[in-house]
């Protein structure tokens, strides 16, 4: 009657196991998906701000040219004594 129960317990112990090791496989699959879609999700959060920021970019040089040349011209006109 013995061997019965402890034969017994150690298949409930060993199924727990089984469903305690399925559990925390699930829940690494489940936070894995969860990680690559916070990535993705991430990454086509930057790729909207190129995207948006692109027609700076190409305007950028050009804004700086002036900046610099309005300077020199702030220089001059400093200089200059009435």
């Amino acid at each position: 009657m013995h061997d019965i129960i402890m034969n017994a317990s150690e298949a409930v112990v060993g199924k727990r196991r089984k469903l305690s090791c399925k559990c925390l496989v699930d829940m690494q699959q489940t936070s894995l998906a969860n990680f690559i879609f916070k990535f993705f999700f991430q990454i086509s959060e930057l790729y909207d701000v190129v995207i948006k920021t692109e027609p700076v970019t190409q305007l950028l040089p050009q804004t700086i040219e002036r900046l610099i040349a309005l300077e020199s011209l702030h220089r001059q006109g400093k200089s200059v004594h009435v």
